[in-house]
């Protein structure tokens, strides 16, 4: 039995890395205005890119950097689109997103093609830290994971020491809010929309190359699997703050690992209803957090210093 819970709380673990790195991506573009909802197509192309960069080279260091920087190609697009051109931002992130979807599937067809066996890689290998390890339970959860678990956490902690504890997270946040006023007093309100811009989606681009490289170790056009979708409703039940967005990913990678092993125990209850749980789940949090929902201030809308402000 216990073997079986520290199982269970490994793989929670190893499934709350792509929920936390794309609601990170949302959080810290939204904190600069910039709402971008093409995580979902971002992380599809880019676990594509990475696995077969992977596959082909046998380096992992090379398909992360692949994924992250396709990742922050396409926040340069969309934050250039949706900045310098005024185009609204939720038909850019649409835009992108149904690009990213077919340019994914596309890339693995034209390398791989169709074969009766995918190709496979090595997911990548925990790193177990001495002592901590042994201990029963909480050692394989927390402290017997692969490089991503760890990095994970810390950015969320890093996050949200920037963003609530120093002048630089202020001015950030200001940008988000008011960033006329931000403007006023000094601060670069387009380098910083680009520049989170770029960091945030970046970040979806790591979420997706973890998936193949630490978590299923094969690509197929449904690996995503509506994750990109689940993160804005993270980062809204997370109020946009970073430690709130570590355990909603929690939860929801708790619910993943739970339809997991229901399917694994043949529960009498359809497998369709099981793969709907997480959306259920998503629909309940949308639902609870309309009600206090609090968003950065300006997020979505341009801002163009020359206009006459109403």
């Amino acid at each position: 039995m216990a073997s079986a819970i520290e199982s269970l709380l490994f793989y929670l673990m190893v499934a709350f890395v792509p929920y936390a790195l794309a609601s990170y991506g949302i959080m810290i573009s939204g904190r600069v205005g910039l709402f971008n909802v093409s995580g979902e197509g971002v992380m599809l192309l880019t676990a594509s890119a990475a696995f077969l960069t992977t596959y082909k080279t046998s380096s992992y260091m090379l398909g992360f950097m692949v994924g992250v920087g396709l990742g922050a190609l396409l926040g340069a697009i969309f934050t250039f689109v949706s900045d310098k051109l005024k185009i609204n931002q939720f038909i850019v992130g649409l835009t992108l997103f149904i690009f990213a979807t077919g340019l994914g599937g596309f890339l693995y067809k034209v390398i791989v093609g169709v074969v009766l066996v995918p190709p496979r890689v090595q997911v990548l290998s925990p790193i177990k830290i001495p002592v901590l390890s042994d201990i029963p339970i909480i050692g394989p959860m927390l402290f017997s994971q692969n490089i991503l678990v760890y990095i994970t956490i810390i950015l969320g902690l890093l996050f949200h020491y920037i963003l609530f504890k120093t002048h630089f997270g202020l001015k950030l946040r200001a940008v988000g809010d008011s960033p006329r006023v931000a403007d006023v007093l000094g601060v670069n309100v387009g380098l910083m929309r680009y520049t989170f811009g770029i960091i945030g989606s970046a970040l979806m681009g790591l979420a997706g190359a973890y998936l193949p490289l630490c978590f299923t170790g094969t690509f197929t056009e449904t690996i995503v699997s509506g994750r990109g979708w689940i993160a804005i409703a993270i980062t809204l039940f997370g109020r946009w703050n970073p430690v709130p967005i570590i355990f909603g990913s929690l939860v929801f990678s708790g619910v993943e690992v739970l339809v997991y092993w229901l399917q694994a125990q043949r529960v009498a209850v359809p497998y369709q209803f099981l793969l709907m749980l997480p959306f259920i789940v998503t629909l309940l949090i949308l639902i609870y957090t309309s009600r206090r929902l609090e968003m950065p201030l300006s997020i979505g809308k341009h801002y163009d210093r020359e206009a006459i402000e109403e």
